[in-house]
């Protein structure tokens, strides 16, 4: 999954999209992070 809104495609969606634009890419991020270690269980 890409964690830098650079790394999507020009045609991504997420480029548009509110969810994965600046503060909320970083709250979901740190999301992210705090649920990785659950997955590995």
């Amino acid at each position: 999954m890409p964690l830098n809104k650079e790394d999507l495609a020009e045609n991504d969606f997420r480029r548009t999209n509110p969810r994965f634009q600046d503060n909320n890419l970083e709250h979901n991020k740190r999301l992210l992070q705090a649920l990785e270690p659950m997955t590995i269980k």
